[in-house]
């Protein structure tokens, strides 16, 4: 399962290995046991990475019989990821929250391990 989590100047993006509904079942009754508010929605989310020509013809690959992501251009080397799952939040109209979904491992995999090159890139400039 990935896990997208949306904070007001952040995003990250990680891999659990678990089954996305027992991660959201686990959410909903910790929530319910300590007296929070949680919203549970089917959504899209999406978000941007940096993809050379082979990276992005690899996820390709990858995601080619997976209909819960998109990917498309949006500039020569960035691409959208657009992934369908479930958002977690403790107010409905929240900017901030958690994304939840499941894809095949090896798209799980690939993402998680662009994003984190990307994010290295990032961090060392």
């Amino acid at each position: 399962m990935l896990k997208l989590t949306y904070a007001e100047n952040s995003f990250d993006l990680e891999y659990i290995d678990q089954l996305w509904e027992n991660w959201i079942n686990t959410r909903v009754v910790l929530a319910l046991q300590s007296g929070c508010n949680i919203h549970v929605k089917n959504i899209t989310a999406s978000f941007t990475i940096k993809l050379d020509s082979f990276e992005f013809d690899e996820l390709s690959k990858a995601v080619k019989n997976d209909n819960k992501i998109e990917i498309c251009y949006c500039d020569v080397d960035v691409v959208e990821i657009s992934l369908k799952g479930v958002w977690l939040s403790s107010n409905v109209d929240s900017e901030e929250g958690v994304f939840v979904t499941a894809l095949n491992t090896l798209t799980e995999f690939y993402l998680v391990a662009v994003e984190q090159k990307q994010h290295s890139c990032y961090s060392a400039l």
